[in-house]
């Protein structure tokens, strides 16, 4: 609360999250390759598609490198 009594609200920016096919040709966002234990940062991936989902929430952006994975995301 500001001196002159007027309240200031801060949103938090959305959460970028990004996954990795398990190779690195082609990479635009990750230059590591993925693995389920990795904490979803562009430096250390997340390995599935399942994984980033299941860690962003509404307004986060989930970058998926191309590739082919072996999961059924619902």
């Amino acid at each position: 609360i500001l001196n002159d009594g007027k309240r200031i609200d801060f949103v938090a920016p959305p959460a970028e999250w990004f996954v990795n096919d398990s190779g690195t040709a082609g990479d635009v966002f990750t230059s590591a390759v993925g693995a389920a234990g990795n904490p979803g940062t562009a430096a250390a991936p997340f390995a599935t598609i399942g994984v980033a989902v299941a860690a962003a929430a509404p307004g986060d952006v989930v970058y998926v490198d191309a590739g082919t994975y072996a999961e059924q995301v619902t």
